[in-house]
C-alpha cells in the first residue's frame, strides 16, 4: 500500500554510497569513503563525502581562513582580548567599514582598513572557488546575439533623428 510522505515525515532514504561523477585522469583523488549522518538526513541528503577539493579548493579554504581570522582578531581586540566579554558581546561585535570621508583611498587599519582587507580575502576566496566537478570551462565565452547587434546610444539616437523612407524608392 502506498504511503503519504511529505517534508515532515520521518523517512530517510539510504542507498549505497555514491562516489560522485568520474574524475579526469591526472586530477587529485577524492578523500574519504563517504558515510551517512542521521542528523543531516533530517534536513536532506544524509551522505557526507567523498570529498574532492583540488588545488583551487585548498586555496579557497586558505583565503577564507585568513578572512575569518582578520574578523575574529579584530573583534577580540575590540573587547580588549577578553574571552568572556567576546562571548557576551558577540551579537553586537562588528568589523566596521571605512567612513565616507576616506573616499576610495585606503584608510588606516583601525578606521576601516581591516574591513577592506577582510573583504578582499573573501573576494579572493570566491574567485578561486573551483567550478563544480565535471563541468567544462569554455575557452571562449560567447555573447548573446543581441549584445553583438546593438549599437551605442549615440548611434541609435542619430539614426532615430534621420527620416526613414516608408517604402522603397521607385526604380528608374
Amino acid at each position: 500500500m502506498a504511503q503519504y510522505q511529505n517534508f515532515f515525515t520521518q523517512v530517510q532514504v539510504r542507498s549505497t554510497i555514491y562516489p560522485g561523477i568520474p574524475l579526469q585522469p591526472g586530477t587529485w583523488v577524492r578523500t574519504g569513503e563517504g558515510r551517512f549522518n542521521y542528523w543531516l538526513g533530517k534536513l536532506g541528503d544524509a551522505q557526507v563525502g567523498p570529498v574532492y577539493l583540488g588545488y583551487l579548493g585548498v586555496v579557497s579554504i586558505a583565503f577564507g581562513i585568513v578572512a575569518i581570522e582578520i574578523i575574529g582578531l579584530n573583534m577580540m581586540a575590540s573587547v580588549n582580548w577578553s574571552p568572556i566579554e567576546f562571548v557576551r558581546q558577540l551579537p553586537w561585535l562588528s568589523l566596521d567599514p571605512p567612513k565616507p570621508e576616506y573616499g576610495i583611498s585606503f584608510p588606516p587599519l583601525q578606521e576601516g582598513g581591516w574591513w577592506l582587507m577582510a573583504g578582499d580575502w573573501f573576494r579572493c576566496r570566491l574567485f578561486y572557488q573551483p567550478p563544480p566537478t565535471g563541468t567544462r570551462t569554455p575557452t571562449r565565452i560567447r555573447r548573446p546575439a543581441t549584445a553583438r547587434t546593438t549599437r551605442s546610444a549615440a548611434g541609435a539616437l542619430g539614426r532615430a533623428a534621420r527620416p526613414r523612407p516608408s517604402s522603397p524608392a521607385p526604380a528608374r
